[in-house]
């Protein structure tokens, strides 16, 4: 299981009352990291893996990896083995000789400290008849917001992670692109999806796309790929408003931003010239020092998140109810300037966008 703590989702919903709620922190992980060169492969050829946890307490790491692939391949290595490169096995080699998915993770420990949380990497490794999962069609060097586009042959995709290495230990998920569009099946049987990447830290940042219509897949091979995007500047601070009906009475406003802020949802009607609010869904977002990687030996290290996404859910009764003058809107503030308003949309939610 990859090694992933998401900010919780602040809601509030009241009937007349603002409601303000705000974040809550929690206790920091330390986790280690290490990389992979290539990141994707074809059969037999040799890929490093190199530990880059940072060690604060003076003290050498030791390294204990496991390695799970295709047809019940096993890989447990420390220290001393046949496939480490150096002494500590900080750096050690596999050659893949099966086509498909590689689950590779690393712990470290000493004796200053317990096992540090463990990290895990995705490899893809394919052959002539088991070609790889996904082909990335933009850049991997980007300013943001980007759009990123891969093809594929799975009709059905989603990111089920996105980090950046240098922010591991801290508690708040660093990056979250969401799908904005799918096209048709071309000549060649692949889909290309693109997904916008509204704010992350500069830096490297990792991404998992995994293909979950896995029938339209070679058998035998990878369903999922990870790639490394370097961003070299985040210029937004505040983008990609939307809103759905959930079902159930439910309904959602989602945005970006790395700044504190106010969201609120009204129900209103009309009364002769004027609405007037009968049913209100508020909630104030702010960032919260956080404890660094540091801080699990005992260092004060508090930073900021980079940014944040923010969720108001809310319950005002199912769209049956609303009628021409009936309407949801809602604001988004940062301190008293209106930041956008706009009506909350009664069409269903499309599950790939929801956080």
């Amino acid at each position: 299981m990859f090694k992933r703590l998401f900010l919780a989702a602040v809601l509030g919903t009241i009937l007349g009352i603002p409601l303000l709620l705000g974040g809550t922190a929690q206790a920091a992980t330390a986790y280690t990291s290490f990389t992979m060169q290539p990141q994707a492969v074809q059969v037999g050829e040799p890929v490093v893996l190199t530990d880059t946890t940072v060690n604060r307490t003076g003290l050498p790491f030791e390294h204990d990896w496991i390695i799970y692939g295709p047809n019940g391949f096993y890989l447990h290595f420390t220290a001393g083995g046949s496939l480490c490169l150096d002494p500590d096995c900080s750096k050690v080699q596999l050659v893949p000789m099966s086509a498909g998915r590689y689950n590779i993770s690393e712990s470290a420990h000493n004796s200053a400290t317990d096992e540090i949380g463990e990290t895990e990497h995705l490899l893809a490794v394919s052959d002539a008849d088991h070609p790889l999962p996904f082909q990335l069609v933009t850049p991997t060097t980007v300013e943001l917001p980007s759009v990123i586009e891969v093809l594929t042959p799975s009709s059905n995709i989603m990111v089920t992670r996105c980090e950046a290495p240098a922010l591991l230990g801290t508690h708040w998920a660093p990056c979250d692109p969401y799908q904005i569009s799918q096209s048709a099946r071309n000549s060649d049987g692949l889909y290309r999806f693109r997904y916008r990447l509204p704010m992350a830290p500069t830096g490297p940042i990792e991404i998992t796309f995994s293909a979950n219509s896995r029938s339209e897949l070679p058998q035998g091979g990878a369903s999922d790929q990870e790639f490394t995007f370097d961003v070299l500047k985040s210029n937004k601070q505040f983008t990609a408003v939307e809103s759905c009906y959930k079902g159930g009475g439910n309904y959602s406003v989602t945005y970006f931003a790395d700044f504190t802020s106010k969201v609120t949802a009204k129900l209103q009607v009309r009364r002769s010239k004027s609405w007037v609010t009968r049913k209100r869904a508020q909630a104030v977002f702010t960032p919260d020092a956080e404890p660094t990687e540091g801080d699990f030996f005992e260092e004060s290290s508090p930073e900021r998140s980079p940014w944040f996404h923010r969720y108001l859910y809310f319950h005002f009764g199912p769209v049956s109810t609303l009628g021409p003058k009936t309407r949801i809107i809602y604001e988004i503030k940062r301190g008293s300037r209106l930041l956008k308003k706009g009506h909350v949309s009664k069409k269903p939610c499309n599950g790939r966008r929801q956080f």
